[in-house]
């Protein structure tokens, strides 16, 4: 007796982002960055400054093309529009997603 097997279907095909997904990525970058710095450094920092200042230019940036962002959080990634825009892979402390 045999058996048919299913023929393996595409990947789910993703409509285009409603702005470039890198305006996303960098603002998690900058966010990631900036919540370590403020773990590490004292406010007076020149380090912690700089920090909070590259999050506040990418929210800024990211404001120009919307007005919300809409994150998936999944185990240890962020997604927006069905797209990984931060996949930091383990469990722990550190790692934005697996905190929310």
């Amino acid at each position: 007796m045999t058996t048919s097997v299913p023929a393996k279907t595409e990947e789910r095909v993703l409509d285009e982002p409603s702005f470039p997904v890198v305006y996303v990525t960098d603002l998690l970058k900058a966010f990631v960055k900036a919540v370590r710095a403020h773990q590490l450094y004292l406010p007076n920092n020149p380090m912690h400054a700089r920090s909070l200042e590259a999050v506040k230019e990418s929210f800024a940036a990211l404001w120009q093309h919307t007005d919300e962002l809409d994150l998936a959080v999944i185990e240890t990634r962020l997604e927006w529009e069905g797209r990984v825009v931060l996949d930091e892979g383990e469990r722990t402390s550190d790692n934005i997603a697996w905190l929310l």
